[in-house]
């Protein structure tokens, strides 16, 4: 019907289309019954008047990579907002996870955010077990990052934990057993907590109680990373992997490693946590950030402008 109508002169519909990542799929009869979306797909792209975007530098990087080259004029980037702020933050809800966690204000809380199932397998949950137990046993001191004492050392040969850290995991899914487990094989199992799924209420309990958050995505399967602008919301240094899309969101707030690299994770990990200094400096870094890019009031305007320009409002 609309080429119908384009064909008589009738109408002149603007067409905006929201681009946000490719999709991604294992088996091959599915792949070879995508085919005809995808024909679909990159006609949609070329009547376009608009595409919207949450990223051009993960666009850059994309399937439509080749469209985006040759219709770079049609590409609007609009990102998206932090949902949570700090603002939701109910104290005594904050009280009753702290005893949840058996909580010590002494120990730096790393946090991860996503989901636990076959479908976020891209996440990296096992990267981020695996670089956390290098932090703890990684010859640093509770405190500061100084070399271990004698007795420190003496401790940690008999069992005594010594590294001042926690790592938290929010989200649920069916592969949590199998992380559990890599946590209970790597003999961390008393400093790894498995949240579950929560409340948002609860969500910005955890991030209020963060000193970290992480995203240590291993494929293009990320193409943003929503929780790191939340975090930042928060004041919160991030560390996120260097994939398309996912650097720009940690843009200054936090370090970039590579993906799927367990000994760059710990060591950005040791990095931000025994720097005082640096943590505030992305911490201020991240809240101008969303102040000017990662908040739902500066989406909401662009896309009034868009849509004005367009003639739709």
């Amino acid at each position: 019907m609309l080429w119908l109508g384009k064909k008589l002169g009738l109408i002149r519909a603007k067409l905006v289309i929201f681009y946000h990542m490719d999709a991604s799929f294992d088996n091959l009869l599915v792949k070879s019954l995508s085919f005809p979306t995808r024909i679909i797909k990159n006609n949609l792209f070329k009547i376009a008047d608009k595409i919207i975007c949450a990223s051009l530098d993960y666009v850059e990087h994309s399937s439509i990579k080749n469209i985006y080259k040759k219709y770079t004029e049609k590409f609007v980037e609009i990102p998206f907002g932090a949902s949570q702020s700090p603002d939701r933050i109910n104290r005594l809800l904050v009280e009753q996870i702290k005893q949840r966690l058996n909580w010590q204000a002494d120990k730096k809380n790393i946090l991860f955010i996503g989901g636990l199932d076959k479908a976020h397998y891209f996440k990296g949950v096992d990267v981020l077990i695996e670089a956390f137990r290098k932090l703890s046993d990684n010859g640093l001191s509770p405190y500061g990052g100084s070399p271990l004492t004698s007795q420190e050392k003496f401790k940690q040969k008999i069992g005594g934990r010594i590294a001042d850290y926690k790592l938290l995991i929010v989200g649920d899914g069916d592969l949590r057993r199998d992380y559990e487990k890599q946590v209970q094989e790597l003999n961390i199992s008393d400093c790894v907590v498995f949240a579950g799924c929560v409340s948002d209420d609860e969500l910005a309990c955890y991030y209020y109680l963060a000193d970290l958050v992480v995203l240590p995505s291993v494929t293009k399967a990320e193409a943003f990373g929503l929780v790191l602008a939340e975090a930042e919301n928060f004041g919160k240094p991030v560390i996120g992997s260097g994939l398309p899309g996912v650097r720009g969101v940690v843009g200054e707030a936090g370090l970039l490693v590579r993906p799927g690299d367990i000994d760059d994770l710990a060591e950005k990990l040791k990095i931000i946590l025994t720097d005082e200094n640096l943590r505030q400096k992305f911490s201020l870094a991240g809240l101008r950030q969303v102040k000017e890019k990662y908040n739902w009031g500066e989406h909401t305007r662009k896309l009034e402008q868009l849509y004005k320009m367009s003639g739709k409002v």
